[in-house]
């Protein structure tokens, strides 16, 4: 086809720049522009307004957002990661942090087209690591918001259309609220959030963990953090939900929710928010250690907690790897014998430990059919699980079909 094709890259810990390059025709790729800070150590030569970026961790996101142009796409760059997150520390010094922001540039000159800092009355935001997750309510192909995590336990929305009515805004307009925040409990959010939309609202997934502090001499594990996974529904209401308040969210951690199939659901209608679980059953240190997955309304996230040093000095030492599969609107564990999508088990372990990759949900043909495969998730039927391994996920519904009639009464006799 006639459409362009772009690449966006950052450099991880080697720097604080993102490049774009135009890969229409790859054997003569074309370099469109760079953006950022050259020098990791100092803003010397940095873009305008450019000089809050951090080290570029994240994968720039991309999309068309109608209320800027109908074909050039918008970059959506994370702030990045300040080296005061390295600290192995409960509470790193990072009031002054880098990467306290999130850029949106044009992709195809690398315009910046604006620049979100930290929410009026927000203090305490922290520099975004994690990928930017970018969603589509009304389904007309523009993004209409974007969702960003941050180190210091926050989510939040930058709006690009008016919520609820998806009519466009102009870039001047677009703005970031906070939506969502942890309490004071040293919780980090690294990778995106899991986004699905229904009647009105969008369910946020997203879990807490440090992958760059994975060793058991580690303040995750030495300074025990209590890691949770969570699911919370986004009303655009303008409540900033406190994803700890069992008053608020459900704490699923134990009890019926857990182990039966009466937990309550979560609709766009319910009173509570959300849920929320420990990472407490499997012992000490466990968390998140990659983005979340949706898929046949179920969520998939992957886990990774420290063990100490084997006995045989020869034993690879990896720490614990799971993978989580849980339904949606209860947080009830699906893992197991039966049809069923609650009261089974949460988890499953992932034999050679380390750390996992994301799960991700890819579309496939086999034998000559489209299929929608979930990659890197634990196994439904509780066999043996693979971080690398695919499996077809469908979700338990009645098969039992009946007929309906009716009858026009304008042209029967």
């Amino acid at each position: 086809g006639s459409s362009a094709v772009n690449i966006y890259v950052g450099q991880r810990r080697g720097g604080r720049m993102v490049y774009g390059f135009n890969v229409t025709d790859p054997t003569n790729p074309q370099f469109l522009w760079r953006r950022g800070c050259p020098n990791l150590t100092n803003d010397t030569g940095c873009t305008g307004g450019m000089s809050d970026i951090g080290q570029t961790w994240a994968t720039p996101a991309v999309g068309l957002v109608k209320g800027f142009h109908a074909t050039k796409p918008v970059v959506f760059i994370a702030g990045g990661n300040d080296p005061c997150e390295d600290a192995n520390s409960l509470n790193p010094s990072c009031v002054s942090a880098k990467g306290r922001v999130v850029y949106a540039v044009d992709g195809v000159n690398g315009d910046v087209l604006a620049t979100f800092g930290p929410p009026a009355g927000v203090t305490d935001m922290r520099s975004v690591v994690a990928d930017i997750a970018l969603v589509d309510p009304d389904l007309d192909g523009y993004v209409d918001h974007a969702y960003v995590a941050d180190m210091g336990g926050s989510v939040y929305r930058i709006d690009l259309s008016t919520p609820l009515t998806g009519a466009p805004l102009a870039k001047e307009a677009w703005t970031m609220r906070r939506i969502a925040r942890t309490t004071g409990a040293s919780r980090k959010f690294q990778f995106a959030p899991a986004l699905i939309q229904a009647k009105g609202v969008v369910y946020v997934a997203i879990g807490t963990g440090d992958r760059e502090h994975p060793l058991v001499d580690q303040y995750p594990y030495t300074n025990p953090i209590l890691n949770r996974f969570y699911l919370f529904a986004d009303k655009f209401d303008g409540t900033a939900v406190n994803l700890d308040d069992p008053g608020v969210m459900n704490d699923v951690t134990t009890g019926q929710p857990k182990t039966g199939c009466d937990a309550e659901v979560i609709t766009p209608a319910s009173t509570k928010r959300g849920w929320f679980f420990d990472l407490t059953d499997n012992g000490r240190g466990e968390q998140v250690v990659t983005s979340a997955a949706v898929v046949g309304g179920l969520v998939a996230f992957s886990t990774n907690r420290p063990t100490p040093e084997p006995v045989n000095a020869c034993a690879a030492n990896l720490g614990e790897a799971r993978g989580y599969l849980v339904n949606l609107l209860t947080g009830s564990g699906v893992i197991g014998s039966g049809n069923t999508d609650c009261g089974l088990a949460r988890s499953s372990v992932f034999e050679g430990g380390g750390l996992p990759p994301s799960p991700v949900i890819a579309r496939v043909v086999i034998d000559g059919q489209v299929r929608t495969v979930a990659i890197g998730v634990a196994q439904k039927d509780a066999t043996v699980s693979s971080s690398i391994e695919a499996q077809r996920i469908r979700p338990s519904v009645n098969s039992i079909r009946k007929p309906t009639y009716w009858l026009n009464p304008r042209t029967s006799e």
